[in-house]
């Protein structure tokens, strides 16, 4: 009986902790805030991987900004429950920006990634970084199965931005398919040397 229902029990009880949760969680006591002198940040050059501090999972990292979509949230290293609470979370599986590999980011479709079905190819997807700032150029999207990995590729050697936040875009409750969108990197800092 229970397995006929779930398909109506899950967008019930995914609303009532959506609702229930009136603040966000706090996760101060072992999360860093890794973003906070945003001046100066470089946006072309070689970094030295070890001139930058190291990343947990939790510690905000920077902000995901696409302009045009009128999206600005925080950047969250992780993409556990706890992280995409907080924010868009970046698959620890995936490469940083800046390190030359697929950068992939999961982002709950609400509240930050509502707008993601309205980007165009050839906008600009910005990512803030603690230790630079980053522009990629959207090249694509895709919707695909949660289960399909053949909708990114995090071996190829290049700095892809992936985005990718569940679908179809409105409604609540667990949902079977991905929107993925696509960028290049276009400029930002290299990152160079090996890490701590």
């Amino acid at each position: 009986m229970f397995l006929i229902a779930q398909p109506y029990i899950r967008p019930i009880t995914s609303l009532y902790q959506m609702i229930a949760q009136n603040q966000a969680p706090d996760f101060s006591s072992t999360a860093r805030n890794l973003y906070t002198d945003k001046k100066g940040l470089p946006t072309d050059g070689e970094i030295n991987a070890m001139d930058i501090k190291s990343v947990r999972v939790g510690d905000t990292m920077g902000k995901v900004i696409i302009e045009d979509a009128d999206i600005d949230v925080p950047l969250i290293y992780g993409s556990t429950d706890e992280c995409l609470y907080i924010g868009a979370g970046i698959r620890t599986q995936s490469g940083k920006p800046g390190y030359g590999k697929p950068v992939m980011i999961a982002g709950h479709t609400i509240p930050y990634f509502k707008n993601l079905g309205i980007v165009k190819n050839g906008q600009i997807i910005t990512i803030e970084t603690y230790y630079g700032i980053f522009k990629y150029k959207i090249t694509g999207s895709r919707v695909a199965d949660a289960s399909d990995s053949s909708a990114y590729d995090l071996t190829q050697n290049k700095e892809q931005l992936i985005l990718f936040t569940c679908y179809p875009l409105d409604g609540v409750g667990e949902k079977e398919d991905r929107l993925f969108v696509y960028a290049d990197k276009v400029s930002g800092p290299i990152v160079v040397g090996d890490t701590k």
